[in-house]
């Protein structure tokens, strides 16, 4: 059998195996699977574990899907697995019982696997469905 040769976003690969899983061509362009999905033409391959026919010179695209996540119970989205600390927090912002006037006072953490992110520059790569707490370490005012 000989190699078929495919692209992904523009970059050249080879296979001896012409039926592979999204996954697996998903993961060697350096893509994740579960945020991102293939294209080819008009067709969209959401599915990571569907098998598809590669033919020689076929060239697909990437695009990441809209994740969901929550801050404070409160649901997000986004189409950038990797936000800022800030970003998150701002994006939430008061839905979230976060007062963006005190946004340095800020900090989160992720229930799913107690990750803390304490600099709003910081760099929190986001799951599809994760949940976050947004938590305040300054002082409250008292009324």
């Amino acid at each position: 059998m000989s190699k078929v040769t495919y692209s992904v976003d523009g970059k050249d690969f080879h296979t001896d195996t012409p039926e592979m899983a999204v996954s697996n061509v998903l993961e060697r362009a350096g893509k994740a699977p579960d945020t991102h999905c293939l294209i080819l033409k008009d067709a969209e391959y959401l599915d990571p574990d569907r098998k598809i026919k590669i033919r020689d010179g076929d060239r697909f695209e990437t695009k990441v899907w809209d994740i969901h996540y929550k801050v404070n119970g409160e649901e997000q989205t986004t189409e950038h697995c990797t936000l800022t600390v800030e970003k998150i927090l701002r994006n939430a912002g008061r839905a979230a019982s976060i007062d963006v006037a005190q946004i340095g006072d800020y900090y989160l953490e992720s229930i799913d696997d107690g990750r803390k992110y304490e600099k709003l520059a910081d760099q929190v790569t986001i799951k599809q469905e994760e949940q976050f707490l947004a938590l305040h370490r300054g002082k409250t005012p008292v009324a």
